[in-house]
C-alpha cells in the first residue's frame, strides 16, 4: 500500500516517539502531518481515509481535539463537516500475529529464505526480534500459530502481554522451526482464538489496559482455508467489528504463484479498515513493512474519514486544517492520494412482453416489466441514487432492488396509452459518490394500437 507523508518529513519521527500533550488547551499547536491518505480503492470502498497527526509546540501530540477543530478539503472543494468523520486514535497498541504453518507454507519464499514460513516469521521479526523492538512498553502483543494435529486445535503460544521479544521472538526462532505435514489448516478457528486473546486476556495488566487501546490482528498466511467461504469471514468480521479489532493480512506467496488464494485476506482486511498485502516480491516484502509502520504510528492519530468525489487518478489532493484557538491562525497540512473511482454502468436485462396491443376505445392496463443491472467496472460496489425506469426520455418509475440480490433492479409501467410504433426503454441512475450519470442503452418496445370498435 502507498505510503504518502506530508511536509515536513522530519516532524514525523519526532511526532511518533514523543510523549503526548496532556491537553490540547495547554499547547499551542505548530504543524499537522498527514502520515498516510488512503484512497477510494476495491479493496477500501469508496471513501478516503486520512491518518493525521497534530504537534504542539513542545513536539508532543495533540490529544482532545474534537470534530468541529477539523476542516477538510478535496482537490478544493471544502467537505460538508455532517459528512466528516474524525476519531481519535488510542494510546498503545494490542496486536495479536495469526501465523499459518501448514504444509503449504513450505513452498518457496521471496525472501531468500528456505520456504514462505521463513518470510512470515521474518515479517513478525519486524515488530520484535534480539536485534530491535518496535513495539513500546505501551504496546500488547500475543501469537496463534495455526496448525492442526488430528482431532485437535490451534496451539495458542503466547497470550497478550508487554513482553514482545519473550511473546514474538523466542517461541519462533525456539519452537515454530518447520511447516506442518498436516493437511488442513483451522485458519479460522486460528483467527477465532485470537480474537479471543482479547476477550478473556490472562494478564491482569493486560485486562486493564485493553479497553483504551487500539487492537489489531495480523494474518501472515496463504489463504487457502478461508477460500471463497464468504459466510465465514462475515463472521470473523462481525467478532472483530465488535471487539473493535481491525485486521492486517499478508497473503504469504511464491515467486511464482502456487497454492494461494487471497480472497478471504484481502476481504478481512476491506471489512475492518486494516489492511492487505500480497507478499510475493521484494517489493511486496517492503510494501508489507510499509503496512506494518503505519499500524504502528496510529497509536496517536486522528484518523479522518469522508465519501470521496474523486474520479479514478492520481493527481488528487485533500487538506486537513485545524483550528486549536480562535484568535490564532489555523495550521494545516495538504498530500495527494489515487482514487480508483469509475463511473457505473447499468444494463437492461429484460423487458417482458417486447411488444403490446391495445385498442383504442377500450380501457386496459398492459404492464411492462423491466429488470436491469448495475455494474461498477472500478470493482467499488455502492448504493445508486434514483434509479429510475423511462420511455421516450419521461421517467415512469423508481426501481427497486430485487429481493435476495446485490445489484438487479425491477420495474413496470403501464403501456396503455402509448402511441403506436416503437418506443425506446432506458434505465438511469445518478452515482452517489461521483454524482455522476449513468444510462442504459434503450430497448425498443413495439405498441401497436387497434381502431376503435364501431
Amino acid at each position: 500500500m502507498k505510503r504518502h507523508i506530508a511536509w515536513p518529513v522530519l516532524w514525523l519521527a519526532l511526532v511518533v516517539s514523543i510523549p503526548l500533550a496532556t491537553a490540547w488547551a495547554q499547547s499551542t499547536i505548530v504543524e499537522v502531518v498527514i502520515t498516510e491518505v488512503i484512497g477510494p480503492q476495491p479493496t477500501t470502498g469508496p471513501n478516503v481515509t486520512a491518518f493525521v497527526s497534530v504537534v504542539a509546540d513542545d513536539r508532543s501530540a495533540v490529544t482532545g481535539l474534537s470534530a468541529d477543530q477539523f476542516t477538510v478539503s478535496e482537490d478544493g472543494q471544502e467537505i460538508p463537516a455532517s459528512s466528516v468523520q474524525v476519531t481519535e486514535e488510542e494510546v498503545g497498541l494490542a496486536v495479536v500475529f495469526v501465523l499459518d504453518v501448514s504444509k503449504s507454507m513450505d513452498f518457496p519464499g521471496v525472501m531468500g529464505t528456505n520456504n514462505r514460513l521463513q518470510d512470515a516469521k521474518s515479517l513478525i521479526f519486524y515488530f520484535a526480534s534480539n536485534e530491535q523492538v518496535r513495539l513500546s512498553t505501551q504496546d500488547l502483543s500475543g501469537l496463534v500459530v495455526i496448525y492442526r494435529d488430528p482431532g485437535g486445535a490451534p496451539d495458542i503460544i503466547m497470550p497478550l502481554s508487554g513482553d514482545h521479544v519473550g511473546n514474538l521472538y523466542n517461541p519462533l526462532v525456539n519452537f515454530v522451526r518447520d511447516p506442518k505435514a498436516e493437511v488442513k489448516t483451522p485458519l479460522k478457528e486460528g483467527i477465532d482464538q485470537a480474537i479471543e486473546l482479547f476477550q478473556n486476556p490472562t494478564d491482569p495488566d493486560a485486562a486493564a489496559r485493553l479497553p483504551r487501546m487500539r487492537r489489531a490482528i495480523v494474518v501472515l498466511s496463504d489463504g487457502l482455508d478461508l477460500v471463497s467461504k464468504k459466510a465465514e469471514t462475515e463472521d470473523l468480521k462481525d467478532k472483530a467489528q465488535a471487539e473493535g479489532i481491525s485486521y492486517y493480512t499478508i497473503g504469504i506467496d511464491s515467486p511464482v504463484s502456487q497454492y494461494f488464494d487471497d480472497e478471504a485476506l484481502q476481504r478481512l482486511a476491506y471489512q475492518t479498515e486494516g489492511g492487505f498485502v500480497h507478499h510475493n516480491s521484494q517489493e511486496a516484502h517492503d510494501e508489507s513493512l510499509a503496512l506494518f509502520d503505519r499500524l504502528l504510528t496510529q497509536r496517536n492519530l486522528y484518523r479522518i474519514t469522508y465519501p470521496s468525489h474523486a474520479a479514478r487518478g492520481s493527481d488528487h489532493r485533500i487538506r486537513v486544517q485545524v483550528q486549536s484557538d480562535p484568535a490564532r491562525a489555523p495550521v494545516s497540512a495538504e498530500a495527494d492520494f489515487s482514487s480508483a473511482l469509475e463511473p457505473p454502468q447499468v444494463e437492461i436485462l429484460t423487458v417482458t412482453p417486447l411488444s403490446v396491443t391495445w385498442q383504442a376505445g377500450i380501457a386496459g392496463t398492459f404492464p411492462v416489466t423491466v429488470t436491469a443491472r448495475l455494474s461498477y467496472p472500478d470493482g467499488i460496489p455502492r448504493p445508486p441514487k434514483d434509479i429510475q425506469l423511462a420511455v421516450d426520455s419521461v421517467t415512469r418509475q423508481a426501481m427497486t432492488l430485487i429481493e435476495g440480490s446485490t445489484d438487479t433492479y425491477l420495474g413496470s409501467f403501464d403501456a396503455y396509452g402509448l402511441d403506436e410504433g416503437m418506443h425506446a426503454i432506458n434505465v438511469a441512475f445518478e452515482d452517489s459518490v461521483l454524482g455522476t450519470q449513468a444510462a442504459s442503452s434503450p430497448v425498443n418496445l413495439q405498441v401497436e394500437v387497434l381502431p376503435a370498435p364501431t
